[in-house]
């Protein structure tokens, strides 16, 4: 079984994107072969890794519209040992000030999302750490996520309210990211919208649930705690 993956769901998906991946790098590791590269798969990878942007140039059309106006990025995942958690970081915040300022450049607002363990960022001060290490650098709230962490999502919300551009919206028992439907897990949903409300936070929601049958009936609940 795929690590972090325990659903058959997200494992049906898993392997799909697995297999997807595969699939597009033999097609992409084919076409520099045909393009007279005699290079090993690994060495061609190691240089694409390099590539920081990509221009597109179009014919006297121009470009299309782009109606992107934000992207959400997650931290990824820890891979030092705890004594050299600093290098993870260190990383991290470089790389997200180098796609802040290229998305600068097309009026593109980079927001990073909280995240659960064994993901970076999984407990608030790191997560306002990176926030505040950022220069413009705005925020994507998930709040199943935050549910899972040793901090009240109220507080989590307070602490982080100024970043907060939009708000994931699922639900959990508290210990790990589940995305029930609101009302199946423990979070109070009715309070944290009064918390929305007193700070002026009125939307963007996102709601983020598994199976996606529930959106429906997540839609309903959440207007029925929003109203309340």
């Amino acid at each position: 079984m795929p690590m972090y993956v325990w659903t058959n769901e997200m494992i049906r998906v898993h392997m799909f994107i697995s297999v997807l991946a595969l699939l597009l790098s033999n097609l992409l590791y084919r076409k520099i072969q045909l393009g007279g590269i005699d290079h090993s798969k690994d060495t061609c990878f190691e240089v694409l890794e390099d590539i920081k942007e990509i221009r597109l140039y179009y014919d006297d059309k121009g470009p299309p519209e782009v109606l992107l106006t934000r992207l959400t990025i997650h931290p990824g995942f820890q891979e030092m040992p705890s004594p050299a958690i600093k290098y993870c970081y260190d990383a991290l915040i470089e790389t997200l000030q180098e796609i802040v300022e290229i998305g600068k450049k097309y009026n593109v607002s980079i927001c990073f999302e909280n995240f659960d363990k064994p993901m970076l960022c999984s407990e608030l001060k790191d997560y306002l750490y990176v926030l505040n290490s950022v220069k413009g650098l705005v925020a994507t709230l998930d709040v199943g996520h935050a549910n899972t962490t040793n901090t009240k999502l109220s507080e989590f919300f307070k602490e982080t309210r100024e970043f907060i551009m939009d708000i994931h919206i699922h639900d959990n028992m508290g210990n790990r990211d589940e995305h029930k439907c609101l009302g199946e897990g423990t979070i109070n949903f009715k309070e944290f919208f009064s918390e929305c409300k007193r700070a002026k936070y009125y939307g963007p929601f996102i709601l983020e649930l598994f199976p996606y049958e529930n959106i429906l009936e997540g839609k309903k609940r959440f207007l029925d705690f929003w109203e309340y």
